[in-house]
């Protein structure tokens, strides 16, 4: 039992390593650089994963009226996205509103209906019933 302790913590030191290595390469890069290299790498890597069989089969249920190379192309946004959003983490310092980089919307008001819930527009009826 001792032993297993050990190599968790073995393998939880190892991950930190890796983790605190790879963000010191992303830091060294370009913000769209890093942004497109976790896109592209996710793009490839994501549809070879469980979790991807899962989203399409989601999507199905979801749009059922939506047509497979629709929901492709939702599917390839989504890895872009996350795989953006991973790389981007590390230098999310960086990422502010001076950089150009994150856009802040400083005119417009919020929809009357968050400051008062129970006047919130109705919700589209579910595809899937239970």
């Amino acid at each position: 039992m001792a032993s297993s302790r050990i190599l968790r913590d073995l393998a939880w030191r190892l991950e930190a390593m890796l983790y605190d290595a790879a963000s010191a390469v992303l830091r060294l890069l370009p913000v769209d650089w890093v942004s497109d290299a976790g896109a592209v790498l996710f793009k490839l890597l994501g549809p070879l994963t469980p979790s991807h069989a899962i989203a399409a089969r989601n999507l199905e249920l979801a749009f059922p009226d939506l047509d497979g190379e629709a929901r492709a192309a939702l599917l390839k946004a989504q890895w872009d996205s996350v795989g953006r959003t991973f790389f981007e983490f590390p230098i999310s310092d960086r990422l502010t509103p001076a950089s150009g980089r994150v856009a802040a919307d400083q005119g417009r008001a919020a929809p009357a209906w968050l400051a008062a819930p129970a006047q919130a527009p109705e919700a589209p009826t579910p595809a899937v019933r239970q």
